[in-house]
C-alpha cells in the first residue's frame, strides 16, 4: 500500500480534520489524523491514527488490502516519520471490527489492563502474524471506514520495532 501524508492532530476533537487538509482546506478526502486524545509524540501506549477509505486508493483506501496475509508477509512493517527519526512498527493485528471494539482505547490505568488490551487486538487478528506484545510495546493503531458497514473499521495495529536517527 502507499500511503505518504502528514499526520494532523486537533486539540479538541477528533471531527476537525474529517474534511480538511492538513492546511485546513476543504476537502472530502480529509486528513490522515491523530486521535486529539493521544500525545503528538507518538509517547502513548496506543496512538490511535485515522484515515478515510477512499475509492481511489488515496488516504487509507488502501489499508484493507492487509485483510490478505500474502501482502502482510511482503510488507510487515510501516513508518512514521518524525522531525529527526523513522519510527518502524512491526505490523502484528489486521482485522475488521465494530466502532466500540477496545482498539481505540489509549488509556491504561494499570499495566494489567495494557496486557489485556494487547491480548485483545491480537485474538481479534484475521490471521496469526507470529508476532508477539508485551506491555513493554508502545502500539500505533491505524483505522479506515469498512465499506459494506458503517459501524465498522479496518484496523492495522503495529508495535514500535525501532526508532531510527535521521542523517542532519
Amino acid at each position: 500500500t502507499v500511503v505518504n501524508y502528514p499526520v494532523v492532530q486537533s486539540g479538541i476533537n477528533n471531527d476537525a480534520y474529517l474534511d480538511k487538509t492538513y492546511d485546513g482546506s476543504s476537502n472530502s478526502s480529509g486528513s490522515i489524523f491523530m486521535d486529539y486524545r493521544n500525545d503528538g509524540a507518538f509517547a502513548d501506549t496506543n496512538t490511535v491514527i485515522y484515515g478515510h477509505n477512499m475509492k481511489d486508493g488515496s488516504m487509507f483506501g488502501t489499508l484493507d488490502q492487509y485483510q490478505s496475509q500474502a501482502l502482510y508477509r511482503n510488507y510487515p512493517c510501516f513508518y512514521m516519520y518524525v522531525p529527526g527519526y523513522i519510527y518502524e512498527y512491526q505490523i502484528f493485528s489486521c482485522y475488521a471490527a465494530p466502532t466500540d471494539h477496545p482498539a481505540y482505547t489509549y488509556d491504561f490505568p494499570t499495566s494489567e489492563d495494557y496486557e489485556v488490551f494487547l491480548e485483545t487486538l491480537q485474538r481479534s487478528a484475521e490471521y496469526n502474524t507470529g508476532m508477539t506484545v508485551t506491555e513493554e510495546d508502545q502500539v500505533v493503531t491505524l483505522s479506515t471506514c469498512v465499506n459494506t458497514r458503517k459501524d465498522y473499521r479496518y484496523l492495522v495495529h503495529g508495535k514500535l520495532k525501532q526508532k531510527i536517527k535521521m542523517e542532519e
